[in-house]
């Protein structure tokens, strides 16, 4: 019974006595509302970016972002393909969710959301940017994130490492 009861006390707790690899130091949280779109084969920012400033070089960056009201319209023949990355800084850390688009002569296509979770080790102690870009691969029709007023976000979590 004692385990039960020490257990009922440490979820009730704010974490404070709690040491180690492992523990949660600081979260950031970020939303972007804005629209967002391009045609454009080349990267651009998206607009969903967040900041943290890791305590320790040795902690970890765990990262989740999750894109809203994702849609491809316009273009012909292969359609266009937007290229989600999770970026730290100007290094590529991941692709969220491979590719959203279509290929057939479709007028659109909605693709709802995507997400992806990763975790960083940047090793530093200043202030480090997590961002996602987009490019539209074949450079045709156009590409757009928080269409219907949806709402991205981006989550940075320091854990202790």
């Amino acid at each position: 019974m004692s385990n039960q009861t020490d257990l009922i006390s440490l979820s009730q707790g704010d974490g404070s006595a709690l040491t180690g690899v492992g523990k949660v130091l600081q979260v950031v949280n970020a939303t972007f509302s804005g629209g967002y779109s391009t045609s454009s084969a080349t990267r651009t920012d998206t607009g969903l970016t967040a900041s943290i400033t890791p305590t320790n070089t040795a902690n970890k960056i765990l990262v989740f972002v999750n894109l809203t009201g994702n849609s491809a319209y316009g273009g012909t023949g292969s359609g266009p393909y937007g290229q989600f990355t999770l970026m730290r800084g100007a290094t590529d850390l991941t692709r969220i969710e491979g590719e959203q688009g279509y290929t057939a002569n479709t007028a659109s296509n909605s693709t709802g959301s995507c997400s992806t979770t990763y975790l960083d080790s940047p090793n530093t102690t200043s202030s480090t940017t997590y961002k996602v870009q987009c490019s539209n691969a074949p450079s045709n029709g156009i590409i757009a994130i928080n269409s219907s007023s949806s709402v991205s976000t981006i989550t940075l979590m320091e854990i202790a490492g």
